[in-house]
C-alpha cells in the first residue's frame, strides 16, 4: 500500500557535457536546493540566478529547469512531492 503522498530526492549534477534544459514538466511540487556552482533556473516566465545555498519551491506542472549554466560542475538536491496512489480495501 502506498501513502497519501510520494517523495523522490534527487542529486543532479550538471558539467561540461550538460545542456541546458528548461521545459521540464511533471505532476507534483519540487523543492531544488544548489550545492554547488550558479545556474539561471527558470521556473513558468521567470528566471532565477541561483548559487550554493540557494533554494526553490515551486509547482513542476509549469515549464522548469536550468537556462544557463553560469559555473560548473553545478551541483543541487531536487525532491518532487507528489500525491501517491492509495489501494483501498
Amino acid at each position: 500500500m502506498r501513502g497519501p503522498l510520494e517523495v523522490d530526492p534527487y542529486l543532479i549534477t550538471l558539467d561540461e557535457g550538460s545542456e541546458p534544459y528548461d521545459e521540464f514538466r511533471h505532476s507534483g511540487m519540487e523543492f531544488i536546493h544548489v550545492l554547488q556552482g550558479r545556474m539561471v533556473y527558470r521556473h513558468g516566465e521567470r528566471t532565477y540566478t541561483l548559487g550554493p545555498g540557494d533554494s526553490l519551491f515551486f509547482d513542476a506542472l509549469s515549464p522548469h529547469g536550468p537556462a544557463e549554466l553560469l559555473e560548473l560542475p553545478a551541483i543541487y538536491l531536487s525532491i518532487i512531492g507528489y500525491k501517491g496512489e492509495q489501494s483501498g480495501g
